[in-house]
């Protein structure tokens, strides 16, 4: 049987997949790139945001900034942070999804092949057998970026499950210089909650219920709060929903593979290969350096490369961090605005940035309450030796 070969495929054309692409197709290299993607159409499905400094490849795409922000509780206690240096950028995904296929499509070497679901892989004695709905590829490398919402987690974990909508009201009622991080943060039988607000406009912006949660739940069962929130923050005020969004975001680090891939062939990456920071669930910044570390990669060696592993003391504070929140999710509230307050807006943006040095770990470790953080450290240093 003849099987039309690709030097690469890969596998859902989403955040990673087409982070991979798009890079793949701008450097020009000399390999046949196919990105496979179950989607039949792409929509504006997600807002990914992230701070940055500086211009950026992406810098195009972002649709609003922010320099100011803001993080509070529903007990009226409160951060607001203001920062020139850095800003907190915002990236539709419609415009993400465009820009990206339009580099496929302009290269030569990249394919992006939608209404198209991967239903196993065949190892073959050099070569990978990837089967399709309707048909079966040959390739050399696999890089599989697919989401499982049910991948088992280390210990410590948590889900962040969130349901929003992008409204648009009848009159201004938004500040559109600062964006809502975690407003009206909150705990109740359910776990801790708390707002995401992204003010577009006056009268345009972003709403999203958030839990942090035990247990992944389903994105329905959060939208009778969303409509709660949607009536505290807008009132009498009316408002058209625009598009919804909503998402299940594993807080932990996946489980190692039993058997895994040692011909560097099958690379996963994306949410299942870690490519959410564990403790705040942030990951585009994240996929973007990947992506380029891969095109690199790929460059010099013909083969993709996994996400690479988190640096190893942010690791382990994000894994005590973890514990003390599923110990004390009442107190979720607190150790938030604790460290807002003790980096200041710009070494705040750059520890959510993931590009922490040991001086910031240490404010925040000084600014957290020592006994329930003392306790979570211990459980941590206990699981890792059982798990070593």
């Amino acid at each position: 049987m003849n099987h039309r070969s690709y030097d690469l495929v890969i596998v859902g054309g989403g955040c990673a997949g087409l982070s991979l692409a798009r890079n793949l197709a701008v450097a020009d290299l000399d390999q046949r790139v196919l990105i496979l993607e179950p989607r039949s159409h792409y929509r504006n499905d997600r807002t990914w945001c992230f701070w940055e400094s500086k211009s950026h490849a992406l810098q195009h795409l972002v649709s609003n900034h922010w320099n100011e922000w803001l993080m509070d509780t529903a007990d009226g206690e409160g951060v607001s942070h203001r920062s020139y240096a850095y800003s907190y950028q915002a990236i539709r995904s419609s415009d993400f999804y465009r820009d990206a296929q339009l580099a496929i499509n302009n290269s030569g070497r990249c394919e992006l092949r939608l209404d198209t679901s991967v239903t196993h892989f065949e190892r073959g004695e050099r070569d990978i057998f990837v089967h399709t709905n309707d048909s079966v590829i040959r390739t050399r490398a696999i890089v599989d970026t697919r989401n499982d919402p049910a991948i088992p987690l280390q210990k410590p974990h948590l889900y962040q499950c969130f349901s929003g909508v992008e409204i648009e009201t009848d009159r201004a009622i938004f500040k559109s210089a600062s964006a809502g991080l975690m407003t009206d943060m909150s705990t109740d039988a359910d776990g801790f909650r708390f707002r995401y607000i992204l003010p577009f406009s006056g009268s345009r912006a972003l709403v999203e219920t958030t839990r942090f949660s035990p247990s992944p739940r389903t994105v329905s069962s959060l939208d009778s709060e969303l409509e709660q929130d949607l009536n505290a923050v807008c009132g009498h005020t009316q408002f058209q929903i625009k598009y919804r969004e909503g998402a299940i975001l594993p807080m932990g680090w996946p489980q190692p593979k039993k058997v895994p891939d040692q011909t560097g062939r099958i690379v996963q990456a994306g949410i299942a290969g870690g490519a959410l920071r564990p403790s705040s669930g942030y990951g585009f910044a994240r996929i973007q350096t990947w992506a380029e570390l891969c095109t690199r990669h790929i460059r010099q060696t013909g083969l993709p490369c996994g996400h690479p592993p988190q640096p190893g003391i942010e690791q382990f504070m994000d894994r005590i961090f973890l514990q003390a929140l599923v110990d004390r999710p009442d107190q979720g509230g607190v150790y938030f605005l604790q460290i807002a307050r003790a980096l200041g807006p710009r070494r705040f943006a750059i520890f959510m940035s993931g590009k922490a040095g040991m001086f910031d770990w240490l404010r925040v470790a000084w600014a957290l309450p020592s006994l329930p953080f003392m306790r979570a450290a211990r459980k941590t240093m206990l699981s890792l030796g059982s798990a070593s």
